[in-house]
């Protein structure tokens, strides 16, 4: 899908935007026929005296603006203060450097929102409602860790299993929909929505009976009808808590609604289903796929990555799964991998100049025996296998293939 233009509110205009018409004739306007790309506040306040409405085209935007425009409806308005490039450059310069001392304060911030959590989502069992201060107590600490370093909260996810996919799978979607909207460039508050939508997002499960979120195989139709009652009663549980999040609340209400229609349970088609649904629908799917279930075993994040972009333009919005993969790196942390050497790694941290060479911890020799020591490699440098090439991921394994168990290696 291919935007050229946009219509939005001139206080909306942020620098870097191209406006390329405007709400009346350019004739008697300071104004270039051609159109001009935003430069300051200055031009912004400069244009509101001549329009209040104007038109950009989206592709002679800058490319940080561009990949954040796309992904919003026509009639959406810009919520978000997009990084410049230099703010975004510092930003993933800092997020390579302190992925180290990050691990130590993500670590702190997981153990604190795991426990709140566990308590937040058992309780749901017993009553009906939820308090929104106990649940930002336990999202805001996430929402702050992401930020910092997600390679370092993600790092922590991977290691951390819990045995509940219900309540592994609604931390997991608290933390990727906080990364997903850093990657959006959502401020605080929309990350704080998302976080909450992320953990919430399946509270509706808790009236679906056990034998049915968990049947092995095709559910009957009746029972495909209980578990899709899950998003009006979640609905339903949100508002009896007296929640106040429209963000949120779309989060519950669309994280099944597909991009072409086919969804449930408004079936909902493109640019009509909320921003924050298209950042449900997936994270919801990319969790689910890469998660042990009871019928069947997770897919490696890397081949779940490759699902969601066979679903492009079906099940989701194609530029906002570009994002994602963007957000994750191709081969997302905790991945683990096979060298062109022959060694077994996993992935530590992004390298977010070169998605495809990330930074690993090797695990084992050429031969796969375990090594006594484990290996920082950062695949940006030159290190050569003995055939004196460039080392590189030649393609991701599973920890069975090898008896490789990460959260026995590490913690």
């Amino acid at each position: 899908m291919r935007i050229e233009e946009r219509r939005i509110d001139v206080d909306q205009l942020q620098p870097g935007m191209y406006v390329c018409r405007l709400d009346r004739p350019w004739d008697g306007t300071p104004f270039p026929l051609q159109g001009f790309l935003i430069h300051s506040d200055d031009d912004v306040r400069e244009l509101a005296r001549w329009s209040s409405v104007v038109f950009i085209d989206v592709e002679l935007c800058e490319p940080v603006l561009r990949q954040r425009l796309l992904t919003l409806g026509p009639h959406e308005r810009i919520v978000t203060r997009t990084m410049t490039r230099i703010e975004r450059k510092r930003d993933e310069y800092a997020f390579q450097q302190r992925f180290d001392r990050e691990v130590r304060v993500a670590d702190k911030a997981f153990t604190t929102f795991t426990k709140q959590a566990s308590v937040l989502l058992d309780a749901l069992r017993s009553r009906d409602t939820l308090d929104q201060r106990s649940v930002d107590a336990a999202v805001t600490p996430v929402v702050a860790a992401v930020t910092r370093n997600q390679d370092a909260y993600f790092w922590l996810m991977a290691l951390k299993r819990h045995s509940d996919y219900a309540y592994r799978h609604a931390t997991n979607c608290c933390a990727l929909a906080i990364a997903f909207g850093r990657a959006l460039s959502y401020p605080e508050s929309g990350l704080l929505s998302l976080a909450r939508g992320g953990l919430l997002m399946d509270i509706g499960m808790a009236s679906v009976p056990t034998n049915v979120v968990d049947r092995p195989g095709m559910l009957h139709a009746s029972q495909a009808m209980e578990m899709r009652s899950h998003v009006e009663e979640g609905c339903r549980r949100f508002d009896a808590s007296g929640f106040n999040d429209p963000e949120a609340r779309d989060m519950l209400a669309c994280h099944h609604e597909f991009f072409d229609g086919s969804g449930y349970p408004r079936r909902l088609a493109g640019t009509a289903i909320p921003l924050s649904g298209r950042i449900a629908t997936i994270v919801d799917a990319f969790d689910a796929m890469s998660s042990d279930r009871p019928y069947r075993a997770a897919m490696t994040r890397d081949a779940a990555l490759r699902e969601l972009y066979r679903g492009r333009d079906r099940q989701f919005q194609s530029e906002m799964v570009e994002e994602f993969v963007r957000c994750l790196g191709v081969y997302p942390v905790g991945t683990l991998v096979e060298l062109s050497s022959g060694e077994i790694g996993i992935v530590v941290a992004q390298n977010n100049a070169h998605r495809l060479r990330p930074r690993l911890m090797l695990l084992t020799m050429p031969d796969k025996t375990l090594r006594e020591t484990f290996v920082p490699l950062n695949l940006l440098g030159n290190e050569t296998d003995v055939n004196g090439e460039r080392l590189a991921i030649v393609r991701s394994v599973t920890g069975s293939s090898y008896g490789l168990d990460p959260t026995e290696l590490f913690l």
